[in-house]
């Protein structure tokens, strides 16, 4: 491995880093804290949004952001050639 293909590698990965940590952050913060107004605006099962948010929106946004996370790594290390040989040893 070249150290221009890590260095492109280590760059994608910090990029996707920032990028899922933007993410978190409005998904824990700017959803359920700073717009609480606009979405308790909108009602479901009698309940104001921001309260669905607060509660199981952002555990339920979180699972599927981890998800998002690993699937784009799989795909970062596939384009970077990363990935471990399956016949390694644990």
């Amino acid at each position: 491995m070249n150290k221009d293909t890590l260095q492109a590698y280590w760059k994608a990965n910090q990029r996707l880093l920032l990028i899922m940590l933007f993410c978190w952050f409005m998904i824990g913060i700017g959803l359920p804290v700073l717009l609480v107004h606009p979405l308790n605006e909108i009602h479901m099962a009698g309940f104001p949004l921001g309260f669905w948010f607060s509660l199981q929106g952002s555990f339920i946004l979180f699972v599927i952001l981890a998800f998002s996370y690993a699937h784009f790594m799989n795909k970062l290390e596939k384009k970077y050639e990363m990935r471990e040989s399956s016949s390694a040893n644990i």
